[in-house]
């Protein structure tokens, strides 16, 4: 198999090899490389440098690599499109504290916030979904989406990678097409959607679900989707389909869709419902009314849990995109994993004794951030990896695709 578009991969080799991290730094005075403030310079793995080298690198590597596949490409303007050309200079911080690292990336734009950035949102605000999850959980996720430039960027990317004028009809073709109960095409939905989404799932330890892996801790699952109000009308006749199986309550501008009685019987004990908050500009889906209940109160919230405060401290206290597991979730897939090897079902390999080492070392909890600020954006973790051991790992990931795609 080969992929279509194989000179676009090192793109992300490149980015994930820790050799494309300059040593010019130093020589350079760190206070003309704006990144450098943003992440922690004392820490024992530091590096900063300007972008124009590595930008330079990249793009005559996508060329190489284009014309070895038979592509005429810009690839400057590609890195335009993507808001990469934007970036200046980039930073970055990996302070071991025990088995553990905070890690700090940062890339500086000079608040351009073009491309793939500004779909992961123009500014960062407080973190809503540890407020919304329950004290507790073991997994917690929200990311900002704004696809309102999607449908633009990828007309230009095709563009610049100069595509058959065939596959560019084709795409825009799919943008004309009518979205079924929207009453609006793809291109229109498109450019609507800037939601907020999280989601939560805690496993309970009062109940016990009995799966094929084993009886384990009954999952508790809650998501919620911000800023979806010009969606109302068409969810709401689509969940009104017979076909569905839903039965329909409004009350004060709140409408809930619960499974009828004869399909919660085949549920294994759950009674998910879906709440559609037109006063807060909410859509809610919960595993149960007291799941969901909890998740509403605001009370004894995952933002008062003790091993969460540990480990978000020392990250930025804002952003668009969380992800959050805790110990106790660690600690659970790494018993999955040892079973399945112990049954003989799963191969103990050099993978997944990395896998294994990495959830052993997770104290408190695994976090990952993304936080974009007035100049430009900051990733940032807690994790059992550096920030050069993540991009080695890439890099070796990305290396093996590439062999398996040619």
């Amino acid at each position: 198999m080969k992929i279509k578009h194989l000179w676009m991969v090192p793109a992300v080799s490149l980015a994930a090899s820790t050799s494309a991290f300059s040593q010019e730094a130093a020589a350079e005075a760190i206070a003309d490389i704006p990144a450098a403030a943003k992440v922690n310079k004392e820490a024992e793995d530091f590096e900063a440098s300007k972008a124009d080298v590595l930008l330079k690198e990249l793009s005559n590597m996508m060329i190489k690599t284009a014309k070895k596949e038979g592509h005429d490409i810009d690839a400057d303007e590609i890195l335009n499109i993507l808001g990469l050309k934007e970036v200046g200079s980039y930073a970055y911080s990996s302070d071991k504290q025990g088995e553990e690292y905070i890690n700090l990336l940062y890339l500086h734009d000079n608040g351009a916030n073009k491309g793939i950035f500004k779909i992961l949102g123009v500014e960062s605000a407080k973190y809503t979904v540890p407020t919304m999850s329950p004290k507790g959980t073991d997994l917690a996720f929200q990311v900002k989406l704004n696809l309102g430039d999607a449908e633009e960027m990828i007309k230009a990317l095709m563009k610049a990678v100069n595509a058959p004028d065939e596959d560019i009809a084709e795409f825009e073709a799919v943008m004309e097409e009518d979205v079924p109960q929207m009453n609006m095409n793809t291109s229109a939905m498109l450019k609507r959607i800037n939601v907020n989404v999280n989601l939560a799932l805690d496993m309970d330890p009062t109940e016990k679900l009995n799966t094929p892996l084993g009886a384990f801790d009954k999952p508790r699952l809650v998501a919620r989707i911000d800023e979806i109000k010009w969606a109302w009308g068409a969810l709401d006749k689509l969940l009104q389909d017979p076909n569905a199986g839903l039965v329909r309550t409004e009350k004060d501008g709140v409408i809930i869709f619960k499974a009828a009685a004869q399909m919660q019987a085949m549920m294994m004990g759950y009674a998910p419902l879906i709440v559609m908050d037109t006063n807060k500009d909410q859509l809610w889906f919960a595993t149960s009314q007291e799941f969901l209940g909890r998740c509403k109160s605001g009370e004894n919230t995952l933002a008062d849990d003790e091993n969460y405060q540990a480990t978000i401290k020392g990250l930025p206290n804002k952003g668009s995109s969380l992800f959050y597991i805790s110990k106790d979730l660690a600690k659970f897939i790494t018993e999955i994993i040892d079973e399945q090897i112990k049954q003989g079902n799963m191969e103990k390999n050099e993978d997944i004794q990395e896998i294994l080492r990495q959830l052993r070392g997770v104290k408190t909890g695994a976090i990952q951030t993304y936080t974009r600020d007035e100049t430009g954006a900051h990733f940032s973790s807690r994790s059992t990896e550096s920030v050069k051991d993540s991009l080695n790992e890439m890099k070796k990931v990305i290396n093996e695709a590439m062999e398996v795609l040619k």
